[in-house]
């Protein structure tokens, strides 16, 4: 408060110094907290509970990512009092993108220790911070910690895009002869002037969600009904743009059943000489025949962290050592990041994610997306092409390498 007096501010703090110091020589932290704190988490000895990065209160994120399991920071000044916060444990999903700590906080209430105009620089100088090392980390993943980004829960999903870029989306369902599969999103909307039909693989964002999307993996119903909105578009002269994000097609014994690998090898035949343009996007993850059967196209875009590949880098790992935790490894021999496919023609374009990533800057992201769309489509009309079996043959053909032995 502004009524704060410097000896009141001193005495506080050398009660904090205090209480920092029965912690470094092995005082319990809860109950230290539950006898001296004034913080709203004090009958709880503390407990700030498990935090992702990106959750944690600002004025302590400038301390936490040096710190290690059983650390005791130093007082920390806000207008508030001291505080005083302890790493109980910690959660490293991928190597500094998605960690999660568990703090303990103590807070020493006093009066003013720092103006607004002082509380405004230190915010500015934290966001900064944070802005450099966001830059710092995610400008050097490696493969695996790209697969890891791709499957981030609060990535932008297809009927995120959709929803976003479309004020008039007609979703159309069914595939006129089984039922209707809830892990692929098909209709017509408009993205700025051009009409469309966007198809897309939608995964769920909580278990029930993603029971009822079958987790983004298709059946074969699934390819059928893609490929009936495909060719809904060319009757109609639209422009195709699928969204891939999918860790495979469903290998249940049911899908296997209904046809499962002839609904993937039937839409590749059929999208091959489909009439209108194809633009295809991988959005999250490219899993074998799975994103096959709805990725062949005229050109391919993948975003910033996404991967496209033949195999997960899980089922790659399980074949050639029998062993899945070999996954890392198998992501890097797999080449499946968007500039290892650069260099292969399989992709054609790398559309860069925000500093920090899809999943932290949602709707920047969207726009990003939208008007490379935009700007794709009138690239592609403008092409005039009159043959697009031939155009994509001759795409195709230039995949891939070989030997003359």
């Amino acid at each position: 408060p502004n009524a704060a007096t410097e000896n009141e501010i001193t005495q506080t703090k050398q009660m904090a110094s205090k209480i920092r110091n029965e912690l470094i020589t092995g005082a319990d932290f809860s109950e230290l907290a539950k006898t001296t704190s004034d913080g709203s988490n004090a009958t709880t000895g503390g407990d700030l509970g498990w935090r992702k990065a990106n959750d944690i209160p600002t004025l302590f994120q400038e301390y936490i990512p040096d710190m290690k399991i059983g650390d005791i920071s130093e007082l920390i000044q806000s207008p508030s009092g001291f505080h005083i916060i302890k790493i109980s444990d910690l959660q490293d999903m991928e190597k500094n993108m998605v960690e999660q700590t568990n703090a303990r906080h103590i807070l020493v209430k006093t009066n003013e220790l720092r103006t607004d105009e002082q509380a405004s620089e230190k915010l500015d100088q934290l966001k900064n911070m944070r802005i450099e090392k966001e830059k710092e980390i995610f400008s050097n993943l490696n493969p695996w910690q790209t697969v890891q980004l791709a499957r981030h829960p609060n990535r932008p999903y297809t009927l995120d895009y959709i929803s976003a870029w479309c004020d008039d989306f007609i979703e159309l369902h069914g595939d006129k002869a089984f039922s209707d599969d809830k892990a692929v999103v098909a209709g017509i909307g408009t993205i700025d002037t051009h009409r469309v039909v966007i198809i897309g693989q939608q995964k769920g964002r909580n278990t029930k969600e993603n029971l009822y999307r079958n987790f983004g993996m298709m059946k074969p119903e699934g390819y059928r009904k893609a490929l009936r909105i495909m060719k809904m578009a060319e009757k109609f002269d639209l422009p195709i743009i699928t969204l891939i994000d999918t860790p495979g097609a469903d290998p249940g014994v049911a899908a296997e059943e209904r046809g499962q690998g002839y609904a993937i090898a039937n839409n590749l035949i059929e999208m091959a000489s489909i009439e209108t343009p194809i633009l295809s996007i991988v959005i999250g993850e490219g899993a074998s025949g799975g994103a096959l059967g709805i990725g062949l196209c005229d050109k391919m875009l993948m975003l910033e962290n996404t991967w496209f590949s033949v195999i997960s880098p899980e089922g790659c790992a399980s074949i050639l050592w029998q062993d899945s935790s070999k996954a890392p490894e198998a992501a890097s021999a797999l080449r499946l990041t968007p500039k290892d496919l650069m260099e292969h023609n399989i992709c054609n374009m790398i559309v860069y994610e925000p500093t920090g990533c899809a999943h932290r800057h949602f709707d920047e992201m969207i726009e990003i997306l939208k008007k490379t769309i935009v700007d794709e489509i009138n690239l592609l009309k403008e092409k005039n092409i009159t043959d697009y079996l031939s155009s994509r043959i001759e795409r195709y053909n230039q995949l891939g390498v070989f030997r003359e032995t």
